[in-house]
């Protein structure tokens, strides 16, 4: 027959061996659940519209001079008008 000691250490070994079978479910709970969170799809529907904006260079103020030494960086004021609006 066991003597006292022997049953504690017995129970206590069970216990532990209870809480880790515990702890295992519960850190793979939530490694699933945070999988689950962040990979979640839903759908949504978007639509776009292109057009035709309808601008054009005043070909009167306009020369290929004014832009033959520009490089990356450089601006110039030249002038465009629009031929209609756009508002749709």
């Amino acid at each position: 027959m066991k003597n006292t000691n022997e049953k504690e250490k017995e129970m206590n070994m069970k216990k532990r061996i209870l809480m880790a079978g515990i702890m295992a479910v519960t850190a793979i709970s939530v490694l699933v659940g945070a999988y689950a969170f962040f990979t979640d799809k839903k759908d949504i529907k978007v639509s776009a519209t292109a057009a035709k904006l309808g601008i054009t260079v005043d070909k009167t103020q306009f020369s290929d001079d004014l832009v033959a030494d520009m490089v990356p960086g450089d601006t110039r004021d030249l002038a465009y008008k629009q031929d209609r609006a756009f508002y749709y």
